[in-house]
Order: structure tokens, then C-alpha cells, then sequence
């Protein structure tokens, strides 16, 4: 038996093994494809996610990708992916996405309410202002340049990078 340094690359190991099996088999059809994530995620007990279907659609969107098919669509039979070579090869399973809600420059308790107030004079979007003694960022002000973070003396700034971006090895995640 294979040793998984996470769950996630044994689920990766589980779905393509999944698919490769189908494919072997010459039984790479729409049912079968839909059938992997109740092999795969056994029981009505959520392991990872909020419910046993979620984990069960993110299966079926790995599946889908696997097999040459697009994901986060409804219907497997129209969306076979023909892929060149300039074309997009990473997908964001939409059903794995948590959206989650991250301000990416925040002030952190280490602020001094220096009397320079650089991050505010490196600011060109007037973001910044002082409310009880600190630093305060208006994040619906703010467009995220990181001037002000490379601007204070005190490395009071934090950035806070998504999680998914943060592990991506090429750098192809770009968020709206």
C-alpha cells in the first residue's frame, strides 16, 4: 500500500487511478465517470468539506479533468478538452473554491502611530488613515500595490495571501 505525505494527493492517487482503471477497461463513459466519487467517498459522513456532496462533487470535477473533460460544467459529454499548446491547462474546481474573503494588506498590532506616517505618504490612493492611535487600511479605498507595506519602518503591514495562490508552484492563479 502507498504512503500519502497528505490527503489530498492520496485523492488525486484514488481518482486517477479511478479513471485509468475506466480507461483500461475501454469503459470511459458519462456513467461510469459519475459513479467514481461514491467509490472514491464512501458513507454519508463529510470527511473534509461541510457535507458528504461537496466532497462528492469535487470528486466527480477531478474525475471530469482527468478523464479530458472540463470541469465545473453540467453535462460531460459536450465539454471534451482539445488542449494546444497556448492553451489553458489549470482549472479551479469552482465546487473546491471557498472564496475566501482576504483582505490582502492589513495593519497589524506592531504599529507605532509613527510621527513619518510613510505608508501613508507612500499610498497614492489615499487609503490609509489613523483611528485610536494607528494605522487603519479602507480596504474598499485600497488597490492592493503593497507600497504602503514596503513603506513602513515597522513592518507593521501584513499581507495576507490566499491560500490557493500561495501553494500554486507556477504562479498561474490570478484572482478577480
Amino acid at each position: 500500500m502507498f504512503q500519502f505525505e497528505t490527503q489530498l494527493k492520496k485523492l488525486k492517487h484514488e481518482v486517477l487511478t479511478e479513471v485509468a482503471k475506466l480507461a483500461k477497461e475501454g469503459n470511459l463513459t458519462t456513467e461510469s465517470i459519475e459513479k467514481i466519487p461514491y467509490e472514491i467517498i464512501k458513507g454519508e459522513t463529510a470527511m473534509y468539506r461541510c457535507c458528504v456532496y461537496k466532497e462528492r462533487a469535487i470528486v466527480l470535477e477531478r474525475a471530469k479533468l482527468a478523464a479530458g473533460y472540463l470541469a465545473n460544467g453540467d453535462n460531460i459529454d459536450d465539454e471534451f478538452v482539445d488542449i494546444k499548446e497556448d492553451d489553458q491547462i489549470i482549472y479551479v474546481i469552482e465546487a473546491a473554491c471557498d472564496r475566501c474573503p482576504i483582505n490582502k494588506y492589513s495593519v497589524t498590532d506592531s504599529c507605532r502611530n509613527c510621527l513619518a506616517h510613510k505608508c501613508n505618504e507612500a499610498c497614492n490612493f489615499n487609503a490609509i488613515t489613523y483611528v485610536a492611535g494607528r494605522a487603519y487600511i479602507n480596504q474598499e479605498i485600497c488597490k492592493e500595490c503593497g507600497m504602503c507595506k514596503k513603506a513602513c519602518p515597522y513592518n507593521a503591514i501584513a499581507e495576507v495571501m490566499r491560500p490557493c495562490k500561495r501553494v500554486c508552484p507556477t504562479g498561474a492563479l490570478d484572482i478577480d
